[in-house]
């Protein structure tokens, strides 16, 4: 089969365009511009990378702010309902820590002013019939010593006042460290141990203002003495 003449012309331009310098910049604009090409996909591929990189800490971190507000919020309800309860209401309430505190400031120093009265009264008695010379009512001056006394040791206000003053000052530091354990609480990043924190430092307040309380309680009616004959 013979070839025209056509064909043999366009074959002889083609091969002249391969063989020619004007091929190589022909390939090599091909070959650039698939190379840039292939770069331009590489770089957006690493580009988005690095993106979705950034992206998944500060996820992370919106998580974990959230979760950390939501633990104080469950710490704040949780004080919020201790609080709540008699026990740490303001002095007002009775039963509470403060209104015992109020209780006791009220009364150890009329106790207190009582007890030195009393003493008084029972030391300048025998003094006040011998510098009026009133010897001949020394049995006047016994009887009315023996009352002042027995009065004072029935009554006990010397006891009662110490009690009182020292149940108050144990009650204000029970409150004060109280106060400190929310502190700690609050500070603790990990919730459920702040929680634990809150729960033994309350049972701690509960039971040692109890033991507190009874101890006086106990002392004040174990100090009561009737007058011996």
């Amino acid at each position: 089969m013979e070839i025209s003449k056509r064909k043999i012309i366009v074959l002889i331009l083609i091969t002249a365009i391969i063989i020619s310098p004007g091929a190589d910049w022909v390939i090599n604009k091909i070959y650039k511009n698939a190379t840039q090409k292939n770069c331009r996909s590489t770089q957006h591929i690493i580009e988005e990378t690095r993106l979705k990189n950034q992206e998944l800490p500060l996820q992370e971190t919106h998580i974990t702010i959230q979760k950390n507000q939501q633990i104080k919020q469950n710490l704040e309800n949780y004080i919020s309902n201790l609080e709540s309860l008699i026990i740490l209401k303001d002095k007002c309430n009775k039963g509470s820590i403060r209104w015992y505190i109020e209780w006791y400031d009220l009364r150890y120093p009329w106790y207190r002013r009582v007890y030195i009265v009393f003493g008084m009264l029972s030391l300048l008695t025998p003094l006040f019939f011998v510098f009026f010379e009133l010897q001949d009512r020394k049995t006047l001056s016994v009887a009315i010593v023996t009352f002042i006394i027995g009065i004072t040791n029935f009554f006990s206000w010397g006891n009662a006042w110490s009690g009182f003053i020292e149940a108050k000052i144990q009650l204000e530091f029970l409150l004060h460290r109280w106060e400190a354990t929310l502190i700690e609480a609050r500070a603790n990043s990990d919730g459920e141990k702040a929680v634990n924190i809150v729960q033994t430092g309350f049972n701690d307040l509960l039971k040692q203002s109890n033991k507190v309380i009874m101890e006086e309680t106990k002392s004040f009616f174990d100090s009561i003495k009737f007058p011996s004959t």
